[in-house]
């Protein structure tokens, strides 16, 4: 039995010795078949680089299933740890790569069908095994790389794409060329229209975990800042609904990204827990300039409350009901359909609002001033 199988290892050593002429013939044959791969067809990997790859594969193959060929399965998996990041900085996709792979060994094998005798089936049969071993050990260690260096080229892209947000929103001057190349970087159109979304605190981890998910279709970037998270993208409505977060539409440009961050930012810092959606110039202006002019020393709100407290408790809850629901309809008629008063009786109620307060409801620019003052809640200066 011991000379039986030692006939069997010579005449497999024999067959690869002949496979082993026709490594040239079988790199000809992968490079006839790779080409109908979609993704090898476009000239990603140039055709001297398939050829010195398919030549030297068939080549330590051959070598790796030698009898006593483990220094050369060595150098074949050491071949496809090289193998599997060269292909995917390339652009080749996984299964694309595998397929490529599998045409090597599909190759090989039917060359060693093609080169055996019928008396050679058993021998076939009993190194086909010794085949798959090493087959499955080059699948494995190239899968392997691969990946580790798709997740490698995902940190440098991520890296690399927050550089360049981090210049769009920092405070140095930007070039036309500038944006240009940016826009390049980011995937976007300089001069296309965008958004800008702004929050802080527990908002500001939301949209964390809103940009972690949305990435990248579309694309959607993150920047922070001063306690500030920032996202741009195209279209944030998808991605920010349901988030009190502040928010600036059409945004023109890349040029406009800073002074619309400063606007989102500003308007993030309104937003309290009661809201449940986005805050934009049309929602929460009133908001924001009761913040702003807070901030620089003018309450309206007090002033209101002031010039008010000439009158009694019931006079003025009228009062104020009647201006609150004025501002929200533009309308005397409607305001006493609402409030079941006679149009004359609201009429009394706003002459009798202007003589305590000096505000006329009727006149915008003096109406723009109550509405600011009577904002649904003071934020924090």
């Amino acid at each position: 039995m011991a000379g039986q199988g030692a006939a069997a290892d010579s005449r497999w050593d024999h067959l690869l010795e002949r496979l082993d002429g026709r490594i040239d013939h079988m790199a000809q044959v992968f490079l006839n078949q790779v080409g109908d791969l979609p993704d090898y067809r476009d000239g990603r990997v140039a055709e001297a680089d398939l050829r010195r790859t398919a030549t030297g594969t068939f080549t330590m193959l051959v070598e790796a299933l030698r009898s006593g060929g483990q220094d050369a399965e060595d150098h074949l998996l050491a071949a496809a740890t090289d193998l599997g990041p060269r292909r995917a900085r390339a652009g080749i996709p996984l299964d694309s790569l595998l397929s490529a792979v599998r045409l090597d060994f599909t190759i090989a094998w039917a060359e060693l069908m093609d080169l055996a005798g019928t008396r050679d089936a058993a021998v076939l049969a009993q190194h086909a095994l010794d085949v798959w071993h090493v087959v499955d050990r080059y699948t494995q260690r190239l899968h392997e790389h691969y990946l580790e260096e798709r997740v490698q080229m995902a940190q440098e892209e991520s890296g690399a794409r927050h550089e360049f947000v981090a210049r769009l929103f920092a405070p140095e001057p930007l070039s036309a060329a500038d944006l240009a190349r940016i826009g390049t970087a980011l995937a976007l159109n300089p001069t296309a229209t965008l958004q800008v979304a702004a929050g802080t605190g527990a908002t500001a981890t939301t949209l964390r975990a809103l940009v972690t998910r949305a990435r990248r279709r579309p694309p959607v970037d993150l920047y922070e800042a001063a306690g500030h998270v920032y996202v741009l993208g195209r279209d944030l409505g998808p991605h920010v609904n349901g988030v009190a977060c502040g928010l600036v539409r059409d945004v023109p440009g890349l040029a406009g990204v800073r002074p619309a961050a400063a606007l989102a930012a500003a308007l993030a810092r309104v937003a309290t827990e009661r809201d449940t959606a986005p805050l934009d110039v049309t929602t929460a202006w009133h908001l924001l300039a009761r913040a702003e002019l807070t901030r620089a020393g003018l309450d309206l709100g007090a002033y209101l409350d002031r010039a008010l407290a000439a009158c009694r408790e019931p006079e003025r809850e009228r009062l104020v009901e009647t201006a609150r629901t004025y501002l929200a309809t533009g309308s005397v008629s409607d305001t006493a359909a609402t409030l079941f008063c006679h149009r004359n009786t609201i009429l009394n109620r706003m002459a009798r609002f202007t003589q305590l307060t000096g505000l006329d409801l009727t006149v915008p620019a003096q109406a723009a001033r109550v509405h600011v003052a009577w904002s649904p809640r003071t934020p924090s200066p």
